[in-house]
């Protein structure tokens, strides 16, 4: 039977980060409200399928108390065959990290945590607006470590303040802790603080030279200290690869839950509005995105596999779509950007693993074409 990953958001935080346009609320008093809620259209999707990951992204999950996640993971079981699960991943805010939740966590299989530090310098993390302070960063990073063997941090470059030596400090700090780390470039959000504050000139941020080459320090630093890329952000161990992110770059089946979740499943995308107030009233309403075509799927299995490092799978693109990937694409294939970053190897097209910042560009070619 295939697998199915499921994805949770979770829309509340304490404080909305100055540079965040996900989907959350401030209001923490409707919590249970929500779970009554996830927790019946967990039931309502219900049919056997058998789920090999888990991820609960937000907002802040880590706001929910034990009683509650039990309540999410006893629906999950009524609902789903979990016997096959190989990733349970829950985000979490340093500021709401504790022992006593890391072993609810650990109680009901999370065997993952993805630790939301973003920096490890004050003055940065003033700039975005982060409630936690450094030392709330490193000591949930440390605890996260005593209790599960595979710890993500995730990182922010292209802020005020940043050099490529406090970026490379801060990933020395977090290294004895995790085994993953995935680092994203600064996007300004249209309407959010940050933005604002740049547009008013309140802020400068680094050129795109600089910050690229802030991305490129610490793009070097964790490889050369044991965390290999392989995809635009990401960097892990040997065996730590995020399953759930591979997941969903394989064009892989995906169930998701809570306001503003995206699913595919049966050929179809669907998804809930970013409103936690018409979601609690009715959890089974979804919003179709329309028509996948076959050109949008194609489209879609090139832009996600072009992202990692391995590329586009040419077999199971063959096998998938019933064409030749070369012959499809003989033109794009001599484009000489693509001639210049892109190679044929072991059954895969993939860019160099050093060029990936181009992937855009690439991926514009091929849809363009």
């Amino acid at each position: 039977m295939t697998k199915t990953g499921v994805y949770i958001h979770v829309p509340f935080c304490r404080r909305k980060c100055a540079y965040c346009d996900f989907y959350s609320v401030c209001d923490l008093s409707p919590m249970d409200d929500y779970v009554d809620a996830l927790c019946r259209e967990i039931r309502a999707a219900g049919d056997d399928r058998l789920v090999d990951t888990i991820f609960v992204g937000g907002g802040t999950p880590s706001l929910l108390r034990a009683a509650q996640w039990r309540r999410i993971f006893d629906a999950l079981t009524d609902a789903f065959i979990l016997d096959y699960l190989e990733e349970f991943t829950v985000e979490c805010n340093p500021e709401s990290c504790s022992a006593e939740l890391f072993d609810a966590f650990r109680s009901l299989g999370v065997n993952r945590l993805s630790i939301g530090v973003q920096s490890l310098q004050d003055e940065v993390l003033a700039v975005m607006g982060r409630v936690h302070t450094a030392d709330e960063a490193l000591a949930a990073l440390r605890m996260a470590h005593t209790l599960f063997a595979n710890v993500n941090a995730d990182y922010i470059v292209g802020l005020p303040h940043q050099t490529a030596a406090s970026v490379t400090a801060d990933l020395a700090a977090m290294l004895p802790f995790v085994r993953h780390v995935s680092v994203y470039a600064l996007q300004l959000e249209e309407g959010t603080p940050i933005e604002r504050s740049v547009r008013a000139g309140r802020i400068a941020l680094p050129d795109e030279d600089e910050a690229a080459a802030l991305y490129q320090a610490a793009a070097d630093y964790l490889q050369a200290h044991g965390l290999t890329r392989y995809e635009v952000s990401n960097f892990a161990a040997s065996g730590y690869q995020c399953r759930r992110n591979l997941h969903c770059w394989q064009s892989k089946e995906y169930m998701g839950f809570g306001p503003a979740a995206h699913s595919f499943a049966g050929g179809r995308r669907f998804y809930h509005s970013p409103d936690l107030a018409a979601y609690m009233a009715d959890c089974t309403r979804y919003r179709d995105e329309g028509d996948n075509t076959l050109s949008d799927r194609k489209e879609e299995t090139i832009m996600l596999g072009l992202r990692t490092t391995l590329g586009v799978d040419l077999a199971a693109y063959y096998e998938r779509f019933g064409v030749d990937f070369c012959e499809e694409y003989a033109a794009v294939l001599a484009n000489p950007l693509v001639r210049k970053t892109c190679s044929i190897c072991d059954g895969y097209f993939r860019i160099d693993p050093e060029l990936l910042y181009v992937s855009n560009q690439i991926s514009l070619l091929f849809i363009n074409k």
